[in-house]
């Protein structure tokens, strides 16, 4: 009965409107699903939490991780207010509600049956939880006429009244960290709802989504009133979070389809009848909309927000393979010539069709910027480097847009990693090996040239690491011959550095008449940037000269305008020439019978037994047309499990596959734990809703190697959606604050009790592979233990991809990992979009290669071996080395940290390079946002995108990077 008290003192301080009479030990009338088919409603339910003891919230007595809102008391009915007993079967079990800002242990996957389920406030869904209706008679969640709060269903509630010191609104959970939930499945209908709140501004919401990673919404139908000068309906509210990922959603009328702000998102099939704006961006720092249909609206995409009237807010936005029809205009942006800042509004169009459109898109005002009526293969807006071959084609002299941008930032002084003056300083007169006999310079490094040679100009770039050495570059101009040559011994290799005595005079940062850098047509605004950004010693690079023919450098610019699309490969498009992608299956055509329990064949599930052998077994004896179903449990796995061919996994709300023993613990000799086929293994393999960890150190462990590829003839038969690794920061896997806290006296050293996994991912040369929604992170603070406090995890590497295509990755991040995030390695035809990184925040105390993984040659793995500062040897974001039709249409790559503390973030150089492309061509890079890095991209081990050159409002952008 101590459950009873704890159910009804949750519903008086959490929803005090909920207070009613609370059922005695779930007496609850059990109801048979309204004549569902579905597989989900009616298999045995046998998931159990294992880890309860691990957290200060355990569940409570009889938990039930599967809720059927019938056994609530729900009705379905199209009459009742449904709202209280639905939360009843949110809120059941302890679960983490308000001042709980996360926790892994208390799991709900809550199952609506079909029927129209009428509400009179919002449904909150608490902290890990799957909000599931029934997939083949899909539920709906209608608001009352009398409907109050902020939207039907709700992911993050607002404490009434409270608010932060900034204005904002104080939350149950913290946005950011906001994981672990999905909603799918549902008809959300506003159509008897007012079409404005209480305080006559804003208008009711179906959703208000404020979530981070591993989320999802699918399968969704938002139904609103028709759009009219008064309607303020609206389908999707979000403020803010760090996404995260949408598929397959449908909005009907209102005034604004999706009303959204976040970090970072995709979204892919979105469809949009009658809406007056059909997405409306408050802000972002990247967002990826793949294959959005629009049908009659004002407006298809607003981008134009500003803050006081000056400032983009939006930092960059991807439509691809798209349609909009019958409306007014299709994108609106307020990026042009003299907006700010430079890069924000960035642009990308591919392959979309806006023959339906009067403007395909428009300025703040309404100016056409691109006409309508025809499909567009690119459009770019924003700042590129192109392939020399592309040249630099002139904008229409009459595009509002055409105006030069302004030249390239001026790099600020850079504490704490390299302090960069790089200035260009004439420096007439004989030049030396001497610093003293330098004009204009007090403290230059020159280029030790003969002294008899007599310069008109030298240009010397210099960099001053943070141990106060001086580096530069320099070209120069022979006063005798009058031609502008880089004289043989003017290289890296030839600069002498100087200790730096003093800061360097101010002289004018004046530009000689032969620049170093690639000319570009000025009538596209482009600009010179520095020729290097940090030491060539510094710059990390694999093989010197093994390039046996590199390409030209790609050239900066800017632009506004109509570009030639790439030529994606055959493997990644589907039969209408768009890339392909395939909804997450949800099995409403097998029956019940078919699935196969885990639990049932032997697998206790319990954290403590070793079920490698049951688990085993269970995958060998499955037959064509049954699924292999992971009741939700912790199944402790001491050695290899093979996954065959022509199989089909399902986990109940994120099963934990836990790795464990002596097997995994040989950081030389790396085996794989989850084998997915076989090389050369040809079949189709699908996973759904699993969750991976490690249980202590586990550092020669290669968590999941996928090896199986597409029959001949199947296109991406082969996939994950919803599967995620997670390594540390939860119950039962002995890497929490107690043993691994981070940010301490005793955190600046590798502590091997504290190693992670050799490798999260491995999808090797002969695999196709389909993911979507793939989470693999290293834990940078707690879940469970109080106090979200810090973590330091020494992880190996997060994605390693050596396939020859084709591979898709939707909506999939790799965090904190020690060598590097993201690494396509002789590898082909392979499609990214987007993906997000962060480098670990712990480095560089200790740095990559003082965590506890020597770089391995057979994994191509970066050596940092031209290193020589901490701010150098940290986590790649992403390498793509000896590799080929490369595609990323957007990414976000991160680094926040200098050992957790954030002075680096001013100056925008916590670390010195984020993106190695090594002997590789057909590279392209769209959407690109970095965050205090200061290279951008280094090409063949040479900085080739300076950050500084490329600010946004949060981090640098570009909107294309193409190595050819």
């Amino acid at each position: 009965m101590a459950q009873l008290g704890l159910l009804v003192l949750l519903l008086s301080v959490c929803a005090p409107w909920l207070v009613q009479s609370a059922p005695s030990n779930h007496e609850f009338e059990s109801r048979q699903a309204s004549a569902s088919s579905w597989w989900l409603s009616q298999v045995q339910r046998q998931g159990t939490v294992a880890y309860t003891t691990d957290s200060p919230i355990p569940p409570s007595d009889g938990y039930r991780v599967f809720r059927n809102v019938h056994d609530f008391g729900a009705t379905g009915d199209g009459n009742t207010d449904d709202f209280e007993a639905i939360t009843r079967a949110m809120i059941d079990g302890n679960r983490c509600l308000d001042n709980c800002n996360s926790s892994t242990v208390l799991p709900a996957l809550v199952y609506f049956p079909p029927g129209t389920y009428r509400i009179s406030k919002p449904i909150v869904m608490p902290y890990y939880t799957q909000m599931v209706g029934d997939a083949v008679q899909i539920p709906t969640i209608k608001g009352l006429s009398t409907f109050e709060g902020i939207a039907l269903i709700d992911s993050n509630p607002y404490y009434p009244g409270q608010q932060n010191p900034d204005g904002s609104g104080i939350n149950w959970y913290r946005n950011q960290n906001n994981f672990f939930r999905q909603l799918r499945n549902f008809n959300i209908d506003l159509t008897d709802m007012p079409e404005v709140n209480p305080d006559g501004v804003s208008g009711p919401a179906g959703l208000h989504w404020q979530v981070a990673q591993a989320t999802s919404l699918q399968n969704l139908v938002f139904n609103m009133k028709p759009k009219s000068g008064t309607n303020k309906q609206q389908g999707i509210y979000m403020e803010n979070g760090s996404g995260g990922m949408m598929s397959d959603l449908t909005f009907n009328g209102g005034a604004i389809g999706m009303a959204v702000s976040n970090q970072q998102f995709t979204t892919r099939n979105l469809t949009f009848v009658g809406c007056q704006t059909a997405i409306q961006l408050g802000w972002d720092w990247l967002w990826t909309f793949k294959s959005v249909s629009v049908t009659g609206a004002d407006v298809a995409i607003d981008m134009s927000a500003l803050q006081n009237g000056v400032n983009q807010t939006v930092g960059s936005v991807l439509l691809v393979d798209s349609f909009i029809r019958n409306s007014a205009a299709g994108i609106k942006t307020s990026r042009n010539a003299t907006s700010l800042p430079d890069t924000a509004g960035t642009l990308v169009v591919q392959n979309v069709d806006f023959s339906g459109t009067t403007s395909a898109i428009i300025g703040v005002n309404g100016d056409t910027i691109l006409p309508g009526g025809s499909s567009i293969g690119m459009w770019i807006q924003g700042d590129a480097y192109v392939a020399a071959e592309e040249g630099s084609p002139a904008l229409a002299a009459d595009s509002p847009n055409s105006a030069a941008k302004r030249a390239p930032q001026a790099n600020t002084p850079m504490d704490g990693c390299v302090e960069s003056t790089s200035n260009y300083f004439p420096i007439p007169g004989s030049v030396t090996e001497s610093p003293t006999s330098a004009v204009g310079v007090t403290n230059a490094a020159v280029a030790a040239v003969a002294t008899s040679t007599t310069w008109t100009t030298v240009v010397v770039t210099l960099f001053t690491a943070s141990d106060g050495s001086v580096v530069s570059t320099a070209t120069g101009s022979d006063s005798t011959a009058g031609a502008s040559l880089s004289p043989a011994g003017v290289s890296s290799e030839t600069f002498t550095s100087f200790p730096s005595s003093t800061t360097s005079t101010s002289t004018t940062n004046t530009v000689p008449t032969s620049s170093p850098e690639p000319s570009v047509d000025s009538s596209v605004g482009a600009s010179s940037t520095s020729s290097a950004s940090a030491s060539a010693s510094s710059t990390a690079k694999r093989v010197p000269g093994a390039c046996q023919s590199p390409a030209a450098a790609a050239q900066p610019t800017t632009l506004a305008q109509v570009w030639n699309k790439p030529s994606f490969s055959s493997s990644l498009l589907n039969s209408n020439g768009a890339l392909f992608e395939r909804a997450k299956p949800q099995y409403q055509d097998v029956p019940a019978s078919s699935f196969i329990s885990v639990k049932s064949q032997g697998a206790r599930g319990d954290g403590i037994t070793d079920d490698s052998d049951a688990i085993q077994n269970v995958l060998n004896s499955a037959t064509t047309g049954q699924i292999v179903y992971f009741d939700h449990g912790a199944y402790l796995v001491k050695k290899t499990i093979n996954v065959p061919k022509d199989i089909r996994i399902v986990g109940e709300i994120w099963p934990l596959i836990m790795v464990d023993g002596p097997s995994f613990s040989d950081v030389n000799s790396p085996q794989p734990v989850f084998r997915v086929g076989q090389p050369g293994d040809a079949g189709s393999v699908e996973i759904t809703d699993l969750m991976f960890e490690t249980r202590g150190p586990a550092p020669g462990a290669i968590i999941m190697e996928w090896n199986v590829q597409d029959p001949t003839g199947q296109q991406g038969v082969n996939g994950m959606w919803d599967v995620h690794i997670r390594v540390g920061g939860s119950a039962g896997t002995q890497l929490q604050t107690d043993q691994c806290r981070g940010s301490t006296p005793d955190s600046k050293t590798f502590n091997s009790n504290c190693y992670g996994a050799f490798l999260m991912m491995h999808i090797t040369q002969e695999a196709t592979a389909y993911f979507e929604n793939c989470w693999f992170w290293v834990a940078d603070h707690e879940l469970d233990k109080p106090g979200e406090d810090k973590l330091n995890i020494y992880n190996g590497r997060g994605v390693l991809i050596e396939s020859q295509g084709p591979v898709w990755l939707y909506g999939t991040s790799s965090e904190h990992h020690v060598l590097y995030n993201y690494q396509v390695s002789n590898a082909r035809d392979i499609f990214m979009g987007f993906i997000q990184t962060e480098t670990a925040y712990m480095q560089s105390l200790p740095d990559a290669l003082g965590s506890g993984f020597t770089p391995n040659p057979s994994y191509s793995d970066p050596d940092f071996s031209d290193c020589t500062t901490g701010a150098c040897k940290k986590t790649w974001g992403l390498r793509v080395l000896d590799s080929s039709n490369v595609y990323m249409l957007g990414g976000g790559l991160y680094s926040f940290f200098e050992d957790y503390d954030q002075t680096c973030l001013g100056p925008e150089s916590c670390q010195e390079n984020m993106i190695d492309i090594q002997c590789s061509n057909e590279v392209y890079l769209f959407g690109l946002t970095t965050k205090a890095s200061v290279n951008m991209v280094n090409v063949n081990g040479q900085p080739a995108a300076i950050g500084a050159d490329h600010r946004n409002g949060f981090g640098q952008t570009l909107a294309m990077f193409h190595q050819a």
